[in-house]
């Protein structure tokens, strides 16, 4: 009897663990901390873009045609470029979506960079700059193609 007891109790702890796991929701949003004059300071980010990713129809994702052999910090800002090469026969537009992620995932930076006019087959270059400071930062873009 007194081991019924035992693994009745036991099982019913861990419906209660799994249960109060489940309520917990969603993890709050990160808060900025204060500064020295008690104000709280959000991380600096830095957005240049005037489309929304994925918004217009169209569009193909085409990271595969995106060359990125440039992706450095120098000289106070991150410096990113390269090549895309059209894979179709039509002439077409890319829209490059840069992100730059610290370490924890966090987009700190965000730019657009346009290529218009890649004509079928052909390769053109492409590059720009951030102007973010922070080091250890991961390039990752996001390419969408369509046609001219």
């Amino acid at each position: 009897m007194k081991r019924h007891h035992l693994v009745t109790g036991l099982a019913a702890a861990g419906v209660l663990a799994l249960a109060l796991t489940g309520c917990t929701g969603p993890d709050p949003e990160p808060t900025p901390s204060p500064s020295a004059s008690g104000e709280a300071e959000a991380p600096e980010t830095y957005t240049d873009i005037v489309d929304t990713p994925g918004d217009e129809d169209g569009m193909t994702g085409a990271r595969s045609d995106l060359d990125m052999p440039t992706c450095v910090l120098e000289d106070g800002a991150w410096s990113v470029g390269g090549t895309v090469t059209n894979p179709t026969e039509e002439t077409v537009s890319y829209r490059i979506f840069m992100s730059l992620l610290d370490e924890d995932g966090a987009t700190v930076a965000l730019q657009q960079i346009n290529v218009d006019g890649v004509e079928g087959g052909a390769e053109a270059e492409w590059s720009g700059t951030i102007p973010v400071e922070q080091e250890n930062l991961q390039c990752i873009p996001r390419v969408e193609r369509r046609a001219a």
